[in-house]
């Protein structure tokens, strides 16, 4: 999906006209002010500004005659996001330095003393609450989550409305708390941790650098980013993905001590699985997608990120629904070209997996993830704002406004409100239904047959693993860059749900094609399931 140009076409057809002179003068909220001594700021690289943050822990609103009590001092800031740079409200990241430019740690507002924050300006999310309900939420899960704090900001004395002051996912003892990794470091121990990749979009710091694992998935480098990485440690974590994706995808995967959780952290994916799919991301598991790994530990899922299309605010790909899966995005949407790997539907159809993941909805349904705790924390979250909500849309005036991607377009913040709990209500209410059908009877939610190929590159054979439960029906063939047919494959072995073919090079009447690039085909019938590469060297 072009969503780029999607929101240009929308910017350029739909106008709309914000408020400049809307004036702050107290907040409920900590009030963030920078000035940037008449400087634009750009996507990259960051520039030179001064921060300064007013807040009274005591109760009282906070003044903007106040002295600045939190912070006061220099920052580098920079635009931050995707497809959120071409909103007129612009989300930040910053820095906090010392007088010389070095690094600068301090705590904002009771979060870790760090040096790195994001400044997330909710645009399309007119309940201004999304990324903050879901980190909120993620908070009482097994893994970090960034810590979030609701503000004000006026930038170069221009009031912009409700922001989410966050921390930056990145490697520290009090985010993700794994081992420090230099370019120097190459000895075996050292580098078994202190990773964390990701599945994105090729932008942001870093650009487009990782690697394709096995199975297809491109992994990006976020700690050690692609500039510090040296070769021992690529080497590392990519053949520890791969030796993961092998056990995953092997016929034994569901083995305690040899299968796929002798290399990842089941706590954590179950975790995160639920996260997304309470809230129906439409951006789950494929993009802001984080893993990390400690040193001599296994790769955990996390930490979250991005929610602001999520609960209900996406019109495409059944985002705004609140029945079904978000895991089945592959299956509603197959052309979008950014789509979700095959690691969670093979977890799923393994029925002790599914059997923690149901107790584990069970046990998050009678606490943090119950209706009423849901509902409290958004009363809550309302409460802080108060009047710095209408003082918001008075600067940016798309209430009752269709924004790209809503789904609903309420007249009023209550109606945006209301429709956000009453959208969370009927998703935990069909979710409540339905997930025996993750834990029970896991392949018939997920009925879309999946393929995943190792080693790839490959000298003289190669193994196709599908999921399907139609087993029967489905022809996998090996073609030349032509599309002439070189082999139909048989079925190796077969092991519940999972499908294991072998090609040993060799075309159908037994002679050797030889090396170079084939194509393999997944079809039922006519329909083609999925298609892909093979690289024989």
């Amino acid at each position: 999906m072009k969503l780029n140009l999607l929101f240009i076409f929308f910017l350029i057809i739909s106008p709309f006209s914000s408020n400049a002179q809307e004036v702050l003068e107290s907040s409920p909220l900590p009030i963030v002010v920078i000035n940037t001594q008449g400087q634009n700021i750009p996507d990259d690289p960051r520039i030179q500004a001064r921060m300064g943050i007013i807040t009274n822990e005591d109760g009282n609103r906070n003044l903007l005659s106040d002295p600045f009590n939190e912070y006061d001092g220099r920052i580098s800031i920079e635009i931050r996001g995707s497809s959120s740079q071409l909103f007129p409200k612009k989300g930040y990241g910053l820095e906090t330095q010392m007088p010389d430019g070095s690094n600068r740690n301090v705590s904002l507002l009771g979060m870790p003393k760090e040096n790195d924050w994001i400044l997330h300006g909710p645009f399309s999310d007119k309940s201004l609450l999304r990324n903050h309900i879901a980190f909120s939420l993620g908070a009482k899960l097994s893994q970090y989550v960034p810590r979030t704090r609701l503000v004000e900001l006026i930038l170069n004395e221009d009031y912009q409305g409700v922001y989410i002051l966050m921390e930056k996912i990145k490697r520290d003892n009090d985010r993700v708390d794994i081992q420090k990794l230099s370019p120097t470091t190459t000895s075996a121990d050292s580098i078994s941790g202190g990773y964390i990749i990701k599945l994105d979009k090729g932008t942001g710091s870093g650009g487009f650098q990782g690697w394709h694992s096995q199975s297809g998935s491109f992994f990006q480098y976020d700690y050690p980013d692609s500039e510090d990485i040296n070769a021992a440690q690529q080497a590392y974590i990519q053949s520890y993905v791969d030796s993961m994706e092998e056990a995953l995808f092997s016929p034994f995967y569901q083995d305690t001590e040899t299968g796929y959780r002798k290399y990842l952290d089941e706590e954590s994916f179950i975790d995160y699985i639920l996260l997304n799919e309470l809230s129906r991301n439409v951006d789950g598991y494929r993009l802001s997608t984080f893993f990390h790994k400690e040193r001599g530990g296994k790769l955990k899922a996390g930490p979250i990120w991005d929610y602001n299309l999520a609960f209900g605010n996406a019109n495409y790909c059944a985002g705004g629904g609140t029945f079904g899966w978000a895991l089945n995005f592959n299956q509603i949407c197959p052309g979008d070209g950014a789509n979700i790997n095959n690691y969670w539907d093979r977890l799923l159809t393994d029925p002790a997996f599914g059997e923690t993941l149901g107790e584990r909805w069970s046990e998050l349904r009678n606490g943090s993830f119950h209706e009423d705790s849901i509902m409290a924390l958004i009363d809550n979250f309302q409460l802080q704002m108060d009047d710095a909500v209408e003082r918001n849309f008075n600067r940016w005036p798309v209430l009752g406004t269709w924004i790209w991607p809503n789904v609903e377009v309420a007249g009023s913040y209550q109606g945006e409100i209301e429709y956000l709990k009453d959208w969370i209500m009927d998703r935990l209410d069909w979710m409540d239904q339905n997930m025996p059908l993750i834990s029970k009877q896991v392949v018939g939610v997920y009925s879309r047959p999946s393929i995943s190929v190792f080693p790839n590159p490959f000298e003289n054979e190669v193994t196709l693993n599908v999921t399907s439960t139609i087993s029967d029906e489905l022809i996998l063939e090996v073609l030349d860059l032509r599309g002439k047919l070189v082999r139909e494959l048989e079925i190796v072995r077969e092991s519940g749900f999972t499908l294991l073919y072998q090609w040993d090079g060799k075309s159908s009447n037994g002679t050797d094609p030889g090396s170079g690039i084939y194509l393999y085909r997944l079809r039922k019938g006519d329909i083609l399931i999925e298609n892909g590469k093979l690289i024989r060297k």
